[in-house]
């Protein structure tokens, strides 16, 4: 296990085997030729199974779900049995399945294991960062000068994802993820701890009041952030399901037009209280909803090594620094209590 300075031990991962497939393939009841499986689609499946379904797996590569299926069907007709099965959550991995993925983790991992091992006087072209979008653009983009700097001519690439189960995403050398991966071959470090509050602009308030109370915020118009990864039902556990007479929602799969849309006075929305710090005028309605969530960095344990992938996780640990940020402590600190940001601050972190 190894350490990374300030951060400590990295967390240990879990072996999942979770995924979907179409059915009626005929079984084949001798050894399985892996020399007959394509790697591309190999990869296409870990993606698939990671991924939780078809879909998924389809708009992270960008293609349409006929083809994801098309190139499942034929690793399933190579392999010579059916590797997933659809359910009404989306999909499981057969038994069949389960010994495949055991196989294909074991060859992504040899793969990355090379892959980390650049050749010399080899010169990486980026450090790939993978983010969520909040967390990205709000807070993360703002503070790129720093670690831009100590990468010299690595360089850095962003990409900001909506589905916030980390990696394995083929490119990406650190993700930021509400969860630690399952995947073998993968550590993650906690980097932050988000708070959510009821927030509401100003103008808001003085056109509709300030609620009083969760009953009274179930009454109200919200702004609702729905994207994978995110269950926004938990409020409906929290406030209760949306009662008669109540205005419908407004929703969007971005942060930041959720925070601009309650910038604007359209509605409230539960929003991590970090919002507090980049929108100081916001009001934070009362009670706090104590939900809270675990932000990590996940990366290759083959890569963590790498002097890019280190510079790249001590950057991120210094942005959500908890003693410099209360807002990312673990234990929950009201937005009343936050120091009041420097005008300086904001791009030096």
């Amino acid at each position: 296990m190894m350490k990374l300075g300030p951060w400590g031990a990295p967390v240990a991962m879990k072996n999942s085997e979770q995924g979907v497939q179409p059915p009626n393939t005929p079984v084949n009841t001798g050894a399985p030729e892996l020399d007959r499986l394509d790697w591309d689609d190999l990869r296409l499946f870990l993606d698939v199974t990671s991924r939780g379904s078809l879909r998924a797996a389809a708009e992270a590569r960008r293609l349409s779900v006929n083809t994801v299926r098309a190139r499942v069907e034929r690793l399933e007709a190579a392999y010579g049995a059916p590797l997933l099965t659809r359910t009404r959550e989306g999909s499981s991995v057969t038994a069949a399945g389960a010994r495949l993925l055991r196989i294909a983790r074991g060859m992504r991992q040899g793969a990355e294991g090379a892959a980390a091992r650049p050749l010399p006087g080899h010169v990486r072209d980026a450090v790939r960062l993978a983010t969520t979008e909040g967390l990205g653009v709000l807070w993360l983009m703002p503070r790129l000068g720093a670690v831009t700097d100590r990468l010299g001519p690595a360089g850095l690439e962003v990409q900001f994802s909506y589905d916030f189960r980390g990696l394995p995403v083929d490119g990406i050398d650190v993700a930021i993820a509400f969860q630690p991966p399952e995947e073998p071959g993968y550590d993650a470090v906690r980097i932050a701890t988000l708070h959510y509050m009821m927030f509401a602009a100003p103008a808001y308030v003085a056109a509709h009041g300030c609620p009083i109370g969760l009953h009274e915020v179930a009454r109200r118009r919200r702004v609702e952030q729905s994207a994978p990864g995110l269950h926004t039902h938990i409020l409906d556990y929290i406030l209760g399901p949306p009662q008669s007479g109540s205005p419908p929602p407004i929703r969007t799969n971005s942060s930041a037009g959720q925070l601009a849309a309650v910038e604007a006075g359209a509605g409230i929305a539960a929003m991590p209280t970090y919002v507090a710090v980049l929108s100081p005028d916001l009001v934070a309605i009362e009670p706090p909803l104590n939900l809270r969530f675990d932000v990590y960095a996940v990366f290759s344990a083959a890569s963590g090594d790498g002097a890019g992938v280190r510079t790249l996780l001590d950057w991120l640990s210094h942005c959500t620094d908890p003693e410099a940020n209360p807002w990312f402590r673990h234990e929950f600190v009201h937005p009343r209590d936050f120091p009041r940001p420097q005008a300086s601050s904001s791009t030096s972190q």
